[in-house]
């Protein structure tokens, strides 16, 4: 470049200077008008001299840099992208040669595609704040997607993925507080949790975690569950405390604050006031009073309500107490005797649900069949509590095994939906009349979840068939207290069917009921994590199949992640939820190759495991779930000791004679193929494949259907011929046809033993029948979910 050039060049650079100096984002059109005819020019040419000099004067390459990026400010989205990406490119040279020249708030970028996530996120910043509350759609939409675009070009360890997070976060929050999305609530929620994790200096994570706080209160509005109250005013103390007085935005953070605090004291007050009052209104009254059980029934509703939103055991003891005292001091003739006992029979399987106690749910047992003693033949209560009673022998089969009791729950289960009748709105719009009248849906979803167990135990079809026909009744007589809990059993029983048939229309029903329950959620709705974690499980199933959306993974993650944010610590679900977690990020991992998928998934695996007891019969499948994700991880880092790792976990989950039959085969042969993968002359594979074929007998017992028994072996059969390759490969010929010959055994004896001698052994010898299915579940074990069980009464 000439002495001439150089001069032009500075020349421009200097008059363009000035022009930007003139020009402020708030000037809109006429900012930009500011930036055409001579500044265009300018620029233009200035572009042309710098690329003729290689980049090599850097006061022009900021000039031009200003230029551009205030273009790309104050052009529609889409019309700026040439100047975002001039912007772009030029930065990336001054980082790269002279950072102190980059304005202020690029300087900490390491890279052009960091302030580019920057420019983006202060552009969707811009059309939030242009918009206000009064934002179009359309203009949410663009700022929610510039702000993921953004995120996307963020590495984890950049100093700004957290305030661009944060921003991303309240967009979401925007978006749902003008059109009420409840997936934009999680997501606003989900994103703040996250930015609060990346935010390194106070002023960012004071901003985080007050973005948090807010979104955590939206949907403490739309869940009312304590927990997230709870956790936003936590979030909101923490930035007001890190915020400076003089901080412009001190009084909005120590207002909402203050806001929040109200809340939990006026929700939480009154029951806690209920308590109190009904405590001392029983201290003043004599122990004769003739309304002292109704005073009791009273305070056993406060305190049974105070338990569901807070979770305390003492809670729940108290009202147990008290209804065992209102039963007491009950006339005989009590109209409201009934109903007593049976709120009672609830509240004793709630506490055997968390405590695990079998004498209380032999109690509510006990207690409901009271209940219903105590009504006539005719009396339109017989239908509701025959329901409950159907629900707890239902609990209490899955507890003990017994196919009794299972029987017994169908059978009143069918008897409690013929004699019930639907609510009549019209008539009784508020619900005035007895909780156990007007029940027959709540009847046909203890129904559906009792003859899904009895499949699942004895593999009976026609078991499933009729479940599906009883939840689309239930979801059809339904309303919206107890939608999305029918609809939610219909895509269970649907993916049972799905399982079986492997036909993806069953697949996809499934995943259309498992949605709607979701969007069917009320406000008070405390099992929003289970329709959840549901709805990944089928996202996941499909994304397995390869005949869903491409996103489906991804979906898979997010939509089990906010289940998992839902279900607060120490909950019995979450050691659950968190290899769920684990095991969709290891299904991703293994689609994606992500290592840091894999690393998260073995994390989240051991958290899992490590919040089980010893002696739970999960602690099997859940073993098998972090060697899978241990085994991937080894893979995708080349780490044989890894590898190894999984395998001594696999050896150990086909060794616990706890587990079910199919949970230790699956852990044997996934330990032998592995093994033979490492090091195939290793003795190692051949002997765990040989300890998978000996388990093999014990998978299809004559309790179950023989269909169903045929399913079960076709789904092992490779087995046998696998641990004979393994002994091969090691040289025992002898040992491989012995293997063999077990495997062809037991399909001949499959094929011989066509008369189904067990329906003749239930007949004549129920005893002993009853006996071999205990054995029989026993070894197949399966985790069946008790909360599908939907109880007439209300919740307080």
């Amino acid at each position: 470049m000439g002495i001439r050039d150089s001069f032009l060049l500075a020349a421009l650079s200097a008059r363009l200077d000035t022009r930007l100096k003139g020009v402020d984002l708030a000037d809109g059109a006429a900012g930009l008008t500011a930036l055409d005819g001579v500044a265009a020019e300018d620029a233009a040419r200035l572009r042309q001299l710098l690329e003729q000099s290689c980049g090599a004067n850097l006061v022009a390459t900021v000039v031009l840099f200003k230029f551009h990026a205030l273009r790309h400010y104050l052009l529609p989205v889409a019309e700026g992208l040439e100047d975002l990406r001039i912007a772009t490119q030029l930065v990336g040279i001054l980082l790269s040669t002279k950072p102190a020249l980059v304005p202020e708030a690029f300087r900490a970028c390491r890279n052009g595609d960091e302030a580019a996530a920057l420019l983006l996120a202060d552009r969707a910043q811009r059309i939030l704040q242009d918009g206000g509350v009064a934002a179009d759609r359309s203009e949410l939409d663009q700022a929610v997607g510039l702000l993921g675009i953004a995120v996307r070009h963020l590495p984890v360890g950049s100093p700004h993925r957290g305030p661009v997070l944060s921003r991303l976060s309240a967009a979401y929050l925007a978006r749902y507080l003008r059109f009420e999305d409840p997936e934009d609530c999680e997501q606003a929620v989900d994103t703040g949790r996250e930015a609060v994790q990346r935010s390194s200096s106070p002023s960012d994570l004071a901003r985080a975690r007050f973005n948090l706080g807010q979104a955590l209160l939206a949907r403490f509005t739309r869940l009312t569950l304590r927990s997230d109250l709870e956790a936003a005013i936590d979030a909101l103390r923490s930035s007001v405390s890190a915020t400076p007085e003089s901080h412009p935005g001190y009084e909005q953070r120590h207002s909402r604050l203050a806001i929040a605090q109200e809340t939990a004291e006026h929700v939480f007050g009154m029951l806690d006031d209920g308590v109190a009052i009904s405590r001392a209104v029983l201290q003043i009254k004599d122990a004769d009073d003739p309304r002292r059980a109704q005073r009791l029934e009273g305070l056993a509703f406060f305190l049974i309500a105070r338990f569901n939103k807070s979770g305390s055991l003492s809670d729940l003891d108290e009202g147990i107490d008290a209804l065992r005292e209102a039963i007491a001091a009950s006339a005989a003739d009590d109209e409201e005797l009934p109903w007593r006992k049976v709120k009672l029979g609830e509240s004793l399987r709630w506490r055997a649900q968390h405590t695990g106690a079998a004498t209380d749910l032999d109690e509510a047992v006990n207690v409901t069949r009271e209940a219903l003693d105590l009504l006539p033949e005719g009396d339109p209560r017989r239908a509701g509590c025959l329901g409950v009673l159907a629900g707890h022998l239902r609990v209490r089969a899955e507890r003990t095994s017994s196919l009794e009791d299972l029987d017994e729950a169908i059978r009143l289960g069918r008897l409690a939906v013929a004699l019930g009748t639907d609510p009549d709105r019209e008539k009784d719009p508020y619900g005035t009349e007895s909780p156990l009248t007007g029940t027959r849906h709540v009847s046909m979803v203890n129904l559906t979840g009792a003859l899904g167990t009895r499949f699942a135990w004895l593999g009976t079809l026609s078991d499933l068939r009729e479940s599906i026909d009883v939840c689309r009744a239930a979801v059809a007589a339904a309303d919206t207290s107890t939608r999305a809990l029918c609809l939610s059993n219909l895509s269970v029983s649907l993916h049972r069917l799905f399982a079986w048939s492997q036909e993806p229309a069953d697949l996809e029903e499934a995943l259309e009921a498992a949605r709607a329950a979701v969007d069917a959620c009320v406000p008070s709705d405390q099992d929003r994590r289970r329709y959840l974690a549901n709805l990944a499980g089928l996202l996941m199933a499909r994304a397995t199949l390869g005949v869903g959306s491409a996103t489906d993974a991804d979906d898979a993650v997010a939509v089990n992640r906010a289940a998992l944010d839902l279900t607060p610590p120490g909950h019995e679900d979450r050691p659950r939820w968190h290899a769920n977690h684990a095991l969709l990020l290891r299904n991703r991992a293994e689609r994606s190759r992500s290592a840091g998928d894999a690393a998260q998934a073995v994390a989240l695996a051991q958290e899992a495991l490590a919040a089980l007891p010893a002696v739970h019969t999960d602690r099997g499948s859940l073993m098998i779930t972090l060697a899978a994700c241990l085994h991937l991880h080894a893979d995708l880092t080349a780490s044989p000791s890894g590898a190894r790792q999984a395998i001594e976990l696999w050896r150990e989950a086909a060794e616990m004679t706890t587990s079910p039959v199919m949970v230790r085969i699956t852990a044997a042969r996934a330990a032998g193929y592995a093994a033979a993968s490492l090091d195939p002359a290793d003795g190692t594979a051949a002997d765990l494949y040989e300890a998978a074929v000996g388990l093999l007998p014990l998978v299809a017992s004559p309790a179950i259907e023989r269909r169903s028994q045929e399913q079960r072996l076709e789904s092992v059969m490779d087995v046998a011929g696998d641990a004979a390759a393994c002994a091969l490969s090691t040289g025992r010929a002898v040992r491989a046809v012995e293997l063999l010959e077990q495997g062809r055994n037991l399909i001949w004896n499959q094929t011989l033993n066509t008369h189904d001698d067990f329906a003749d052994l239930r007949a004549h010898h129920p005893e002993l029948a009853a006996r071999l299915i205990t054995v029989a579940l026993g070894l197949n074990d399966m985790h069946l979910d008790e909360m599908d069980l939907l109880w007439p009464t209300a919740q307080p």
